[in-house]
């Protein structure tokens, strides 16, 4: 073999040395390109999480925040028909641009605007506009009259943030109601000390 022969088997074997080069950094280009997609994947699913995290707490913050309700002095009168009166306590929370009132339970009938008054009057619901925090709004609620045993009041309630972000609450709340205090007696008795 002459010397043109060595220079061009050498050359060839450069060229394939060179070509087994290439391929190896091509593989490991492609190796580094699905490694950096599978970061980018599995950042992208940790950014997911954090937001999915971010939104519950924020939900959960909200919530904590909201307006608390009591049901006071739920007292059932019999004035003709059977009733419960009480009075729905703001106990705490942001003002309220408005809350509305759902009756709940099976012997609840309508929520009247008195007891006097007419039973087309009533409905199932009562909306109550810019209540401030410790507010105490009147609830007298017309109940089946064959009902049995004492009678529980049930209120369900939709809140919204007056100011601020206007934000929405649903909020429940209950008591069973106590027998109306009997009337005194116009006759006293007078005991003699004889």
């Amino acid at each position: 073999m002459n010397a043109g022969d060595w220079i061009g088997l050498a050359s060839a074997v450069v060229a394939g040395v060179a070509a087994l080069i290439a391929i190896a950094q091509a593989r490991s280009a492609r190796d580094a390109a699905s490694s950096a997609r599978r970061q980018a994947d599995s950042a992208e699913e940790q950014v997911a999480i954090m937001r999915t995290q971010l939104e519950a707490d924020l939900a959960d913050r909200d919530e904590a925040a909201g307006p608390q309700f009591a049901l006071k002095d739920a007292t059932e009168r019999f004035p003709g028909e059977r009733y419960v009166t009480a009075t729905l306590v703001l106990l705490s929370g942001p003002p309220l641009s408005h809350v509305t009132i759902r009756l709940g339970g099976q012997d609840a009938r309508q929520l009247m605007p008195s007891m006097h008054a007419d039973f087309s009057e009533g409905t199932r619901e009562r909306t109550w506009k810019d209540i401030s925090p410790v507010a105490s709004l009147p609830v007298i609620a017309w109940m089946e009259h064959e009902a049995i045993g004492p009678l529980h009041l049930t209120l369900e309630l939709d809140c919204t943030e007056r100011d601020g972000r206007q934000r929405n609450w649903h909020r429940a709340c209950s008591q069973t109601a106590q027998p109306e205090p009997p009337e005194p007696s116009p006759f006293r008795r007078y005991r003699d000390d004889d």
